[in-house]
């Protein structure tokens, strides 16, 4: 679980190094004044990640779906 982790934190600098005009994005949304927000990919996997994995520790189970939450939409990710 430790090279796993390993590896997905060099992912995640990865992501972080990306040029700024070619940032991976997760998800879009129109704002009321008709602007665009854009929800950082790297962000989003990492909130998801330990969200998931706070409510998975009750059930004995954090490590797991935090793994799951860093890599569910990893496939957005183009270099």
């Amino acid at each position: 679980m430790v090279g796993l982790f390993n590896f997905l934190s060099s992912l995640a600098q990865l992501i972080s190094m990306a040029s700024p005009s070619l940032r991976p994005v997760a998800h879009l949304r129109q704002n009321p004044d008709g602007s665009w927000a854009e929800h950082d990919l790297k962000e989003h996997l990492m909130q998801v990640a330990d969200k998931a994995a706070r409510f998975a520790d009750q059930f004995g189970n954090g490590d797991w779906v935090k793994t799951a939450g860093l890599l569910h939409d990893l496939g957005k990710y183009n270099k």
